[in-house]
């Protein structure tokens, strides 16, 4: 009898664990949406810059052969608001300075500029939303005297980063800077987002080495 009644006390006990197991995973499911939407957010704006010019080549190589610097590629996927709908057909705009942290013009674009462009170039997500660019490292660069809107930061030097705007007919558009982590001057710099830096790692590809970084796009909601 007493034998009986610890085993029936066994089972109860039994029972309940196997319960409350299923309780906490099935909480665990409901809540893992909630999370994901805590940590779903759009990719952070940044400043145009006074080096925009609209027009640039429809190209996924920014560098052309000659340039000098260190090789680089980007690559990475377009999202919809809800970080998980990759946007086909989504149109990046990107530009850079070189690897000496100069642009194809000294001054802000008048739209007029015949220069011919230089680390600029267009392109379209594919099928998957997906995008790659093929460039070189930009260099930092001191901010100029005199621009509009930007006395104030006269000579305080940026960190390296790549421009980019991005539109979709849906979604967006997107102003933002890609930059890269470990710059020293990241945490110097008025416009730096750490959601906005990546990380970089070196590969060989034939026979040469690169840096490669992925830098995945979420837009927001119109």
């Amino acid at each position: 009898m007493r034998s009986r009644l610890v085993l029936d006390a066994s089972r109860t006990v039994s029972r309940r664990k196997l319960l409350l197991r299923t309780a906490t995973a099935a909480g665990g499911l409901l809540a893992a949406p909630a999370v994901f939407a805590q940590q779903c957010k759009p990719t952070p704006a940044d400043i145009l810059g006074p080096f925009y010019r609209g027009g640039a080549p429809a190209r996924a190589k920014l560098a052309e052969a000659g340039d000098a610097g260190e090789a680089l590629v980007v690559s990475g996927t377009v999202y919809a608001p809800d970080c998980r709908t990759p946007l086909a057909g989504a149109l990046l705009d990107v530009w850079q300075a070189d690897s000496k942290g100069l642009y194809d013009i000294d001054k802000p674009s008048n739209l007029t500029e015949r220069e011919q462009f230089r680390m600029r170039g267009r392109l379209l997500t594919d099928a998957q939303g997906r995008y790659e660019i093929e460039t070189i490292l930009p260099g930092r660069y001191p901010i100029p005297p005199g621009f509009p809107g930007l006395e104030k930061y006269a000579g305080q030097m940026r960190p390296a980063h790549i421009h980019f705007i991005v539109m979709h007919p849906m979604f967006g558009p997107l102003t933002t800077q890609l930059y890269f982590k470990g710059d020293p001057y990241l945490g110097r710099d008025p416009w730096a987002k750490p959601a906005l830096a990546i990380d970089l790692d070196a590969k060989s590809a034939g026979g040469a080495m690169r840096r490669q970084g992925v830098f995945n796009i979420v837009l927001a909601a119109p």
